[in-house]
């Protein structure tokens, strides 16, 4: 089984039925299935040991890596989509911009300020705790 996020959209368990849960963890089977469980058949399902508090800290961690890897498949996707354009952790938009207008031309330039739009949204996205 495979974490896929954790959340409250629902408050039953598809394992044991149990209702009025706060959250739930959605885990895609073997089968290509997508299945939400509590924390406890989460834990058990995925076979994490240790206490309940650090069950659900396994299980958020998981979570936590599945949107990581998500804001990365996004990025590297969208830079694709502009011709692999590769946008620095700090640039100056204004300075790379110009640079890049004189180096590749000005409708390349307008591509990187899109890349750089959508590298800075994705920076922004809340990674759950």
């Amino acid at each position: 089984m495979r974490v896929l996020g954790v959340n409250d959209d629902r408050d039953c368990c598809d394992c044991c039925g149990r209702q009025g849960l706060k959250k739930v963890v959605w885990l895609e089977t073997a089968a290509g299935e997508v299945v939400a469980y509590g924390t406890g058949c989460a834990a058990r399902a995925l076979g994490l040991e240790g206490t309940p508090a650090e069950k659900r800290v396994a299980i958020a961690e998981l979570a936590r890596k599945v949107l990581v890897t998500e804001r990365r498949r996004v990025f590297k996707e969208e830079c694709r989509r502009v011709r692999g354009v590769f946008i620095p952790r700090d640039f100056s938009l204004a300075r790379t911009r110009k640079k890049f207008a004189e180096d590749n031309g000005p409708e390349r330039a307008v591509q990187l300020t899109f890349a750089a739009a959508v590298a800075e949204r994705i920076r922004r996205w809340p990674v759950t705790k």
